[in-house]
């Protein structure tokens, strides 16, 4: 289903029309053809899915209704960006699973009580890292944001891109979850890392209430 923000002169588009796939990238729009990624049923994925499911479960099943409604109130009151730089009002389920999927999968605690504080978490200022091929290692040098020390920041990795490119919109790796306080450190690399093409890296923090903040995406062209 596209997005549409109507203008004086034109329309913005972002979405896919029958066989057709619309977008912006710092280019500008554009348009190419719909395709239908496989589905190579990874363990990356396959964690990603059940994770999704047991959190759909537990709301259901575990949350309590007073839970569920501070939830609603919280998703209510903090609305998201949408890919057209629109503000959106999400369920609380909605919101309930976007952060406790990085608990989940960064093997925490899932936090069933909605936050008191109706802001997004803390968001990534900036941030710096090395990408070498030959050891096939990250290294995060610098971060860069108002989040506590105690905060965790989800850090996920793209696959070798070309130099050409501007923009990455996914699929995603996760490389570790980690506290502010710990994350300047070298891990290895999800996705293989080619010497001489880009690697991206995207960061959020999510506060142990459960808020999870807009996330930041920086590139480095990979050491040999």
């Amino acid at each position: 289903m596209a997005l549409l923000l109507l203008g004086p002169l034109a329309a913005q588009i972002s979405g896919s029309i029958g066989g057709l796939t619309f977008a912006r990238n710092k280019g500008g729009d554009y348009c190419r053809n719909r395709t239908v990624p496989v589905d190579p049923q990874t363990i990356l994925q396959l964690n990603a899915r059940a994770a999704f499911g047991a959190l759909s479960a537990r709301w259901g099943s575990v949350l309590t209704a007073a839970q569920r409604s501070s939830w609603d109130a919280y998703a209510a009151a903090v609305p998201l960006v949408n890919p057209l730089g629109e503000s959106i009002s999400v369920s609380g389920q909605n919101m309930y699973i976007r952060g406790n999927m990085i608990h989940l999968l960064g093997s925490l605690s899932p936090v069933d009580n909605a936050p008191f504080t109706n802001t997004l978490g803390p968001a990534v200022a900036d941030f710096e890292f090395t990408a070498t091929g030959s050891t096939s290692l990250l290294e995060i040098t610098s971060f860069s944001s108002p989040a506590d020390p105690a905060d965790n920041v989800l850090i996920q990795q793209s696959g070798p891109q070309n130099t050409s490119v501007n923009f990455y919109k996914g699929p995603w790796r996760i490389v570790a979850v980690k506290t502010v306080a710990t994350i300047l450190a070298t891990y290895p690399a999800p996705y293989p890392i080619l010497g001489g093409q880009l690697t991206f890296l995207r960061m959020s923090v999510l506060t142990p209430d459960g808020r999870l903040g807009q996330d930041r995406i920086e590139s480095k062209q990979a050491l040999p």
